[in-house]
C-alpha cells in the first residue's frame, strides 16, 4: 500500500488556508463597508426643559464604530428664523474633541459661518449657517441606525406664532446662492464623517413647542352660569392667556366664567382659546345652561 506524500498534503492545506483568508478579507471588507454611516438627516426640535432649540443629527443608514468612521469631517447646518430674530449658539454637545478612545469631554464648537438677513428671495426670514471646528479632530461615540443626538442648541428670541417660522434650510427648495438677495452665499445642508463622501440625506420633521393642555373644563350645578377651567404649559411658555366667547355677545379674558345674574339668553355654547407666551394655543367649547336660584338648602 502506497503512503500519501506529506508535501502533497501540505500543499493542499496551504491552498485551503489561502482561500479561506481571501474569503475572510472579502467578508471583512463588506462588513467594514456596511459599518460606515451612509446617510444622515438633520432635525430641529424645541426643548421645553432648556427653552432652547436642539439641532439634531439622525443616523438614517449605517453605523460607525472605528475611529475613522466616527471622525467629524466638514459639515454645514443651516437654520431659518423669522426676520429680525436674535439667534445664538449657547450649548455645544457633539462630536467630542479628541474622543478617539471615548475619553473626550469637550464638545467641538459649531460656529456661525455666515448669515443673510431678509433676502428678496425669502422675504420675512433670516438664514444662518453653522459649521464645526475641525481642529482638533472630533469624534462621535459609536453610532447606529436610528440614533438621534444633539449637535448644538440655539437660543432664538422672540418666539412668536408657536415658532412656526423656525425651520431648517431645504436643499433644492430654499434660495440658491444666485437667488436675489442671497449675496452669493450657499446655505445648502451638508455633512461628512469618516470620509469626504456626502452623507446628508434630508431633514426630519421639526418638533415645535407644545400647545397648552386643558386639564379641567366643567360647568357647575349652582345658580347662574359657572364654568371652571384649568390649563397647564411648560415653565418656558408661561403665562397663559384666556379668551372666552359665548351667547348674547359674551366675552372675557378671565380664566373662569362666573355670571351670577344670568338669564336664559346666557345659555348656550361657550368657547375658550388658551394661549401661551409663544403664541401656541388650544380651543375648546362647553355647553352651559343658566340655572335658577333655588335659595338655601335647609336640612
Amino acid at each position: 500500500m502506497k503512503k500519501r506524500m506529506l508535501p502533497q498534503n501540505h500543499d493542499y492545506m496551504k491552498a485551503n488556508v489561502t482561500g479561506f483568508c481571501i474569503i475572510l478579507l472579502v467578508a471583512l471588507s463588506k462588513v467594514s463597508s456596511f459599518a460606515q454611516v451612509e446617510a444622515v438627516k438633520y432635525q430641529i426640535k424645541y426643548n421645553e426643559l432648556t427653552c432652547l432649540f436642539d439641532c439634531c443629527l439622525i443616523i438614517h443608514e449605517g453605523s460607525a464604530v472605528s475611529a475613522i468612521q466616527r471622525a467629524q469631517f466638514s459639515a454645514q447646518y443651516s437654520v431659518i428664523v423669522p426676520a429680525g430674530s436674535a439667534i445664538e449658539n449657547v450649548s455645544n454637545k457633539n462630536p467630542i474633541q479628541g474622543n478617539i478612545s471615548y475619553k473626550g469631554t469637550k464638545p467641538t464648537i459649531w460656529y456661525l459661518a455666515s448669515h443673510v438677513e431678509n433676502p428678496e428671495s425669502l422675504t420675512g426670514s433670516d438664514i444662518y449657517a453653522f459649521t464645526p471646528t475641525l481642529s482638533p479632530t472630533s469624534f462621535y461615540n459609536n453610532l447606529n441606525k436610528g440614533d438621534t443626538l444633539v449637535l448644538f442648541s440655539l437660543k432664538i428670541s422672540p418666539i412668536v406664532s408657536c415658532a412656526s417660522g423656525v425651520r431648517l434650510f431645504e436643499n433644492g427648495i430654499d434660495p440658491a446662492s444666485n437667488a436675489p438677495g442671497m449675496e452669493g452665499g450657499d446655505y445648502s445642508q451638508g455633512f461628512t464623517m469618516g470620509s469626504t463622501d456626502q452623507k446628508y440625506f434630508g431633514n426630519g420633521n421639526a418638533l415645535y413647542p407644545k400647545s397648552p393642555k386643558i386639564t379641567t373644563l366643567y360647568t357647575s350645578c349652582n345658580s347662574g352660569v359657572e364654568i371652571f377651567l384649568d390649563a397647564t404649559t411648560s415653565g418656558c411658555q408661561a403665562p397663559l392667556r384666556y379668551s372666552w366667547n359665548g351667547p348674547d355677545g359674551f366675552t372675557s379674558d378671565i380664566k373662569d366664567v362666573l355670571i351670577s345674574n344670568s338669564n336664559p339668553f346666557n345659555s348656550g355654547s361657550y368657547s375658550v382659546k388658551v394661549s401661551d407666551y409663544y403664541g401656541c394655543s388650544v380651543t375648546r367649547s362647553v355647553n352651559a345652561i343658566s340655572k335658577p336660584d333655588g335659595g338655601l338648602i335647609r336640612k
